[in-house]
């Protein structure tokens, strides 16, 4: 019972993180500066700590005879282990602190990280820019460039 619990508390949080993104909003900015302040922090940050893809090992376990022990008539096969690293991918070793050069280059400019929904077709075809900060209907909406805006439906 326990693991259909998990198994379904799991697929909620999947499913709530594919309907959220985290944007960031300052009040009474236009989406276009928003976007220009996260780009010269994004380059900035990547300057300070850039892609460095690292290879991700995965440590196995593997045995083999190493020598046959006898004793009288009987002999049997004594097994050492030995750990072998392999490697199956690749990671930037950089990402977690260029993600908190980031938050912190937009903190500085006054920007709030908001996680909100993302934005349904129907809320997007009404959506308008209003200063003052996201109502409470706010959602997230991915621009042509791939970044995330706040829009008031």
């Amino acid at each position: 019972m326990k693991i259909m619990a998990l198994a379904g508390l799991a697929a909620v949080a999947l499913v709530s993180a594919c309907t959220t993104a985290a944007v960031y909003q300052r009040n009474d900015t236009l989406p276009v500066q928003q976007q220009a302040d996260l780009v010269q922090c994004e380059a900035r940050a990547t300057q300070l700590f850039p892609v460095n893809m690292q290879p991700r090992t995965t440590a196995g376990f593997s045995s083999y005879p190493l020598r046959r022990a006898c004793r009288g008539p009987t002999c049997r096969g004594v097994r050492f282990g030995v750990q072998t690293v392999v490697p199956v991918s690749t990671y930037d070793a950089n990402e977690a602190a260029r993600s908190r050069a980031i938050q912190s280059c937009m903190a500085q400019l006054n920007y709030r990280r908001l996680t909100l929904d993302r934005c349904t077709p129907e809320e997007l075809s009404g959506a308008t820019f209003r200063p003052g900060g996201p109502s409470d209907d706010a959602c997230a909406a991915r621009t042509e460039s791939g970044r995330w805006i706040v829009v008031d439906p």
